[in-house]
């Protein structure tokens, strides 16, 4: 066999290993569990060819939950951009990064329970989310440390206060919050939050909540 056809095939496998991936994700998030058999149907091939590229479930739990976390670290990391703080400011910068991070956990909710539970029993799942925290955590440095450049951010250590802001993006992730009908004043309280973190000394509070 060629090189090209090598490569034809490998390509093929990588396209179906990723629908399959992203069928468990989605029958995760619809009906909080799954089978072969259902993220097959999802995908559009056979219970044979999930097992042949996740041979258990874990397997396929962490191609899911890894897909879910690129998901929530690509569009967080949209929102926070130090041009964003310049063109709209910082409370609505983080307003609209607290909205972001709602929406993303209540669409995956039950992909992130599913993969919680199974976290301290599945080094995948382990790996995925370390990985997720750890782009997240360099992008949100590069964030704080070009806010303060601008004057926008507050200073102090830029490493401590982005992990300072990871945790509290974390925190969104709260089932009370996901769940509740009016979540307006949790939400305005978690931005007035983050604003209080990131705000300078001298920059006079004006967060409204509304």
């Amino acid at each position: 066999m060629g090189s090209g056809a090598t490569a034809t095939t490998s390509n093929k496998s990588a396209r179906t290993r990723a629908a399959l991936a992203a069928a468990t994700r989605a029958q995760l998030a619809a009906t909080a569990s799954f089978t072969a058999e259902q993220v097959a149907a999802r995908a559009g091939t056979s219970p044979a060819t999930f097992y042949a590229h996740f041979p258990t479930k874990d397997g396929a739990l962490a191609a899911a939950f890894e897909l879910t976390l690129d998901d929530l670290v690509r569009r967080t990391n949209a929102v926070l951009r130090v041009e964003a703080l310049l063109d709209d400011g910082l409370e609505q910068t983080c307003a609209r990064l607290v909205e972001e991070l709602i929406e993303v956990f209540r669409a995956d909710a039950l992909v992130f329970r599913a993969a919680l539970a199974r976290m301290v029993e599945v080094r995948p799942l382990r790996e995925a989310y370390r990985r997720s925290e750890a782009a997240s955590l360099a992008h949100l440095e590069r964030f704080v440390t070009r806010g303060q450049a601008a004057g926008l951010v507050t200073g102090g250590p830029s490493g401590e206060l982005a992990e300072l802001v990871l945790v509290l993006c974390q925190g969104v992730n709260n089932p009370r919050l996901l769940r509740t009908r009016n979540a307006r004043p949790l939400v305005a309280g978690w931005t007035a939050a983050l604003v209080g973190v990131l705000r300078p000394a001298a920059q006079p509070a004006s967060f409204s909540g509304g």
